[in-house]
Order: structure tokens, then C-alpha cells, then sequence
């Protein structure tokens, strides 16, 4: 069930709600860790392509 009143982006095929549950790289590294507990999607859309961070500034497209 939604943990928090925030609307969502009309634009995203997908809107997720999440929680931090770790901090403990934050100051280090500036990463923290989250959980998603809570995800919609918007079936109107149609054949959305996700991008994937490789790491080191790359990113690849799925799909051609």
C-alpha cells in the first residue's frame, strides 16, 4: 500500500515508491541502498526501451 502521498509522473512508463534501508556508504561513496515497495506502470504506453547504467559514466538502450 502507498507509504507516502506523492503523485506520479504521467511520462514514466514506470513510478516506483522506495525506502531508504541502508546509509552506511552515504558519506563515503554517496550511494545509499533503497528498497521499492511499491511500483505502477502506465500500460497506455507502449514498447518502452529501459536504459541500463554499466557503470563508469555507460549507459546501453535495450532493444535496436
Amino acid at each position: 500500500s502507498l507509504k507516502v502521498n506523492v503523485p506520479c509522473i504521467e511520462e514514466c512508463f514506470a513510478n516506483l515508491e522506495r525506502k531508504v534501508i541502508d546509509r552506511k556508504m552515504c558519506l563515503k561513496y554517496n550511494i545509499f541502498i533503497l528498497e521499492v515497495v511499491q511500483a505502477w506502470i502506465t500500460p497506455s504506453k507502449k514498447r518502452q526501451r529501459m536504459i541500463h547504467h554499466c557503470g563508469n559514466g555507460n549507459f546501453v538502450v535495450d532493444g535496436k
